[in-house]
Order: C-alpha cells, then structure tokens, then sequence
C-alpha cells in the first residue's frame, strides 16, 4: 500500500491479510520532499484496522497526519487523515 500527498510526504507498506483481519504490516517507509519525519508508529487499532501516525516538521511548525488501512468484506480501505 502507498500513499503520496503533493508535494508533502509520502508512505507505503506492506500488509498481510486473511479473510477480514490484518495479520502483519512491514516494509514500512516514510519520505518528506521538505522538512523532516520526526516521529512515525504504526498501531494494530483492532484485528482489522491499523494506522500509521507521522509528525513532519518544517522548520517550528510540526503537521500530524494520520493513515489508515482497514479491512471490510475481503477489501482494503485506505484513509488519509
């Protein structure tokens, strides 16, 4: 899974499923055109739905943001947060 915001960051990951759960997330890689990531963690919300949460800092203004994958009926769903 990936995820490019224009000209801000950028992520992906790779996620193991089975039926509707979530059963691993790795290969996890953030980038940033400007600034820096200064924290990213992933979270296993619940057996079908992980997020990754990152702060990108530019200069002394820090962003949050948040993505989200979650399984639904033998399909995956990504928001951006």
């Amino acid at each position: 899974m990936a995820h490019s915001s224009a000209l801000s960051w950028s992520a992906s990951y790779t996620i193991v499923t089975s039926g509707n759960k979530i059963k691993n997330v790795s290969n996890i890689k953030v980038s940033t055109r400007l600034g820096a990531i200064t924290k990213k963690y992933m979270v296993k919300d619940s057996a079908s739905k992980v997020t990754l949460h990152l702060t990108r800092s530019i200069g002394a203004v820090k962003y949050q943001a948040a993505l989200s994958a979650h399984m639904q009926k033998g399909k995956l769903y990504v928001t951006f947060t």
